[in-house]
């Protein structure tokens, strides 16, 4: 076993990396500081929290666990462990983490907000509404708390008070890029227009690369009519992780406009039934080229589809 001072040294040389975002560089040393002294709580909890940092959630949680096992109920310890579980959707052992260190240390307002968003997720909104109202007795400007209470009321189509919720978390904390996605989101929905466009606006500005709020910044805009906007933002859909198709790659280069006569064009059904019928009816703007008109669709619509004179072929998807 090395000396104490040399693994403190070791320790506190892998800290400054794992801070500096050398991940790799610290997990080696951690490795090392364990291959010596496999009882090191603070190797094996600081490992786990480089192991979650990388993607590798349960390799983390076996090593923060071995941590306590060093270390029984070190605070720091099951805090890390109460949040990678939250994180990896394992709500039920992330309560009892939380609800082991209220019983312990009396929480704190992070504790109580890990414990509310934790109930959240397995539906048990009493709970968690508790468990927020706790955080807030703690520390009434925490943000984070105002926005979880209002994403619970938006969810439950109570949008008077979400939106005043929402509107407490961005008073808060100017730059909360989620509160003013969300309050953009109950704006749109109660039809404050403008409204909505500054909250989605102010989202690009936090975060220019933010394709929720883009996406959602050209649904508006055509929604207001707005379609020169309104089409260049909702081209952000393709970027988005929720979008149902995400972004095809073809060799052939997406149409610009320009003249198709001789060519061929591939057009696909990019979302729903409802979407598709809707649209299809464009595919008559074509008319005025010598075009071969593919088109990509549902099983079910093509019979329906199959009626258009000018489509080419029809493929299903």
């Amino acid at each position: 076993m090395m000396p104490d001072t040399t693994v403190r040294s070791d320790l506190q040389s892998a800290i400054a990396l794992h801070q500096s975002g050398q991940l790799k560089e610290a997990a080696t040393i951690y490795k090392q500081v364990l291959d010596t002294d496999p009882a090191n709580g603070d190797a094996l909890h600081l490992l786990g929290l480089v192991s979650h940092q990388s993607g590798q959630s349960e390799t983390a949680i076996a090593l923060i666990k071995r941590a306590l096992e060093v270390s029984p109920d070190q605070p720091d310890f099951l805090r890390n462990l109460a949040n990678i579980l939250r994180e990896s959707g394992q709500f039920k052992e992330a309560i009892q983490v939380c609800r082991r260190i209220i019983e312990l240390y009396s929480g704190s307002a992070e504790v109580y907000n890990n414990l509310g968003i934790s109930l959240y997720k397995l539906y048990l909104l009493e709970e968690a509404v508790t468990a927020y109202h706790e955080a807030l007795a703690i520390n009434p400007h925490y943000a984070e708390v105002y926005n979880n209470l209002g994403h619970m009321l938006h969810k439950q189509r109570k949008l008077d008070g979400a939106f005043q919720l929402y509107q407490k978390a961005v008073s808060l904390k100017s730059d909360f890029v989620i509160a003013h996605r969300n309050l953009g989101d109950v704006l749109c929905q109660q039809g404050q227009i403008e409204q909505a466009i500054q909250s989605y606006s102010k989202v690009i500005e936090i975060q220019p690369d933010n394709a929720e709020a883009h996406n959602h910044l050209g649904m508006i805009l055509l929604l207001k009519g707005d379609f020169r906007r309104g089409w260049k933002e909702y081209e952000w859909r393709l970027k988005c992780n929720y979008f149902p198709v995400g972004k095809r790659s073809f060799v052939q280069p997406v149409w610009d406009g320009s003249s198709l006569n001789g060519k061929t064009i591939f057009l696909y059904a990019e979302q729903g039934f409802g979407d598709a019928i809707q649209f299809i009816r464009y595919v008559y703007e074509l008319a005025q080229y010598k075009v071969d008109v593919i088109v990509e669709c549902q099983s079910e619509l093509l019979t329906l589809f199959g009626n258009i004179g000018i489509i080419t072929q029809l493929i299903i998807e």
